[in-house]
């Protein structure tokens, strides 16, 4: 396990229960982020407790996907997730996040994805496939 992963994961789980405390329902919240955000969003909603009002990445990846698959929170089968990536994209591969999006698919997770002709950028044209 990446250890930047896990010390993240952590802080922004305490975050979310900070908010949730104050007397704000996880369905309020929404977890979004771009490249390493991206994988922080899904990371973390998926293992969060309880159900989001969603989650949103942009061209990133999901770290250790079989492992996540095991660690899935009661709720994540109910989370909404929206991923985006570039067909061009030169720092993350594009093949290797289709894979991983398809294998979560496959395990019953709600994942709406969009495919985009762009590099590593929030900004692209959708593909016509």
């Amino acid at each position: 396990m990446n250890p930047g992963v896990q010390r993240s994961r952590n802080m922004l789980f305490e975050l979310i229960e900070a908010q949730r405390v104050a007397g704000f329902r996880p369905d309020q919240i929404i977890l979004g982020g771009f490249s390493q955000g991206c994988l922080m969003s899904i990371d973390v909603g998926l293992r969060y407790p309880y159900r989001l009002g969603g989650i949103i990445g942009i061209s990133g990846y999901v770290c250790d996907p079989d492992k996540l698959l095991k660690e899935l929170s009661p709720v994540a089968m109910q989370q909404r997730l929206l991923m985006t990536h570039g067909t061009l994209d030169p720092l993350i591969p594009f093949t290797t996040v289709r894979m991983q999006v398809n294998l979560l698919k496959s395990a019953g997770l709600r994942i709406e994805w969009h495919e985009f002709m762009k590099p590593h950028t929030i900004a692209g044209e959708p593909n016509s496939r």
